[in-house]
């Protein structure tokens, strides 16, 4: 039945009844238009279904519209893998645009708030509710606080950080409370070249929204058809190290720690964003996913990378000249000094080698060996091309595990070795067959603490050596200490040498030897040039000076 157009009839009887009454007999002829219609198309749509499979198979029972909202929401639930839960962590985002003194705001406004929450996969590894996951500005001594998981059936439950490794960034999190359902993984015994995987985790295009009262609590998660490719020419793989490459689909920053699930719907791995985006996306398979996280349970600390025991500086090429021609070969990192018993050391690498390769991978410059190293786990046996002279070599150091993880806490464990060799060294005998050796090794470390403390920022050669913070003195302060120079000791570590020295917080140090301290910078260079010798340090204390006598350990 052709139904009149409701503008026609307006027009045809807008002259001869009044404007209400062609109201409501507009609004009756659209509502009889569309029962009619919708009849129609229920008859439609339910004489369809009848016919359908899935009707059949469901004993005649009328099934849900295929555009409805619930049934893909259903869909996904019913093929979603099972251990995967959310993971919520507040991170400050003053450690990424600086610290609070940094931020401006308008005149008589408040600070705002510089906590902000994010939502992450994670993964469920056994049944004591252990998982692992991906956090943003982690290390292991800043560890994240406030964290919570949860699953689709269960309720937020609080998390403990137990650890991290420090090659993949993966976390290990400890659910306090709460039954979580651990995953099924697919983990041959012989894990394959390649292999169709779909990729789970968050919508690609979705953003980390950071507004302060904004929490995505329930991102979306989408399922992506792709492959992985076992990285067999990645510098990377070690068999104590397998890796994938994710050849598709390429991540997004807000698709890192998606899970990769493999056959009968079990977790075959857990991706990782490249962040550089130089190279393809990593896939670290589940095997190695849960021997880092039980290293990491066992011993309740995280996991350190590689370490080489070599240092050195840039090898760019010069200018050239009669007697020498520039050439890429001769681009890459100098030795300058190796730690005894480091890996380096046993490996053959001497300072003057210029190293130029590592694993097949090229190496240009010092920062670029630090980065190879640190993507490595202790025990991989890595392949180092040197140039010694006019001859190449191959040499095969294995790394081991890294002193420390912190910077800082590498220069005091390398101090430890010292202090522990000399005072070996003090107990032998001279005749001791054991001395020459040792004295030899006391040697290179001292040689290889100074070339790896010359770079560091004045106020860690301070902390380290010193055992002190110190703060600049303002006009006002001179005049108050009645000194015309000087620094203000704001903090002494306890058991330190200049604790035990008698030096406190509060006092002025103006002198150490004959150097007059100015700031900082002059304070550490001092320190160096006393080459391990006793320090005399002039100090003012209640306006009056005082000499310190200091046994430090700069090498």
């Amino acid at each position: 039945m052709d139904h009149p157009s409701p503008v026609l009839l307006t027009c045809r009887v807008k002259s001869r009844l009044p404007r209400v009454i062609i109201i409501c007999l507009v609004m009756m002829l659209l509502g009889s238009s569309a029962i009619s219609w919708g009849q129609a198309g229920s008859s439609k749509r339910g004489a369809k279904s009848s016919s359908s499979p899935a009707e059949k198979r469901s004993g005649g029972q009328p099934t849900a519209p295929v555009g409805a909202r619930s049934e893909p929401r259903e869909i996904l639930r019913q093929m979603e893998p099972v251990g995967w839960v959310w993971v919520s962590q507040t991170f400050d985002i003053s450690k990424q645009i600086g610290e609070e003194g940094s931020i401006l705001t308008l005149d008589g406004e408040p600070l705002p708030s510089l906590l902000r929450r994010r939502v992450t996969l994670g993964l469920v590894i056994d049944e004591r509710g252990h998982i692992v996951t991906r956090l943003i500005d982690v290390s292991p001594s800043s560890p994240p606080s406030d964290l919570s998981v949860r699953s689709l059936t269960t309720r937020p439950v609080a998390a403990r950080f137990i650890g991290m490794d420090q090659v993949s960034g993966l976390c290990i999190l400890k659910a306090e409370g709460g039954t979580l359902p651990a995953a099924s993984f697919y983990s041959p015994s012989l894990l394959p070249a390649s292999l169709e995987i779909r990729l789970y985790g968050f919508h690609p295009n979705q953003r980390m929204n950071l507004q302060a009262n904004v929490v995505y609590t329930n991102p979306r998660r989408i399922f992506s058809a792709g492959k992985v490719l076992k990285a067999t020419q990645d510098f990377r793989y070690q068999p104590n190290n397998p890796v994938y490459h994710l050849l598709s689909p390429r991540l997004t920053p807000i698709q890192d720690g998606s899970l990769v699930v493999g056959p009968m719907n079990r977790i075959f791995g857990m991706s990782i964003y490249d962040s550089s985006g130089q190279g393809p996306d990593l896939v670290y398979p589940i095997s190695r996913i849960v021997s880092v996280a039980n290293s990491i349970i066992e011993s309740k600390q995280s996991v350190t990378h590689g370490w080489l025991g070599a240092t050195g500086i840039d090898a760019s090429v010069g200018p050239p000249s009669a007697i020498y021609q520039p050439s890429l070969e001769n681009v890459g990192v100098r030795i300058t000094a190796v730690a005894p018993d480091s890996p380096a050391e046993r490996a053959g690498i001497l300072p003057k080698d210029l190293l130029l390769a590592l694993n097949d991978r090229r190496i240009r410059n010092y920062a670029q060996l630090v980065t190879a190293v640190r993507q490595l786990p202790a025990g991989s046996e890595i392949f180092v091309r040197v140039r010694r002279g006019s001859e190449i070599r191959v040499l095969k150091p294995i790394l081991a595990a890294s002193p420390s993880i912190e910077p800082e806490q590498q220069l005091r464990t390398f101090t430890q070795q010292i202090e522990e060799m000399q005072s070996t060294l003090r107990a032998m005998k001279d005749e001791d067959p054991a001395r020459p050796r040792l004295l030899e090794r006391l040697e290179k470390m001292k040689h290889f603490l100074e070339t790896i403390t010359i770079p560091a920022p004045p106020s860690l050669r301070v902390r380290v050596f010193l055992g002190v913070e110190t703060a600049p003195l303002s006009g006002q302060l001179l005049g108050y200490f009645a000194v015309t120079n000087g620094l203000l000791v704001t903090s002494v570590e306890e058991k330190s040498k200049s604790a035990l020295a008698g030096l406190q917080a509060g006092d002025i140090l103006i002198q150490v030897d004959s150097t007059a301290i100015t700031d900082l910078q002059a304070l550490s260079q001092s320190l160096f040039q006393s080459k391990g010798e006793p320090l005399s340090l002039i100090i003012v204390r209640n306006r009056e000076k005082k000499t310190i006598l200091l046994d430090t350990l700069v090498p």
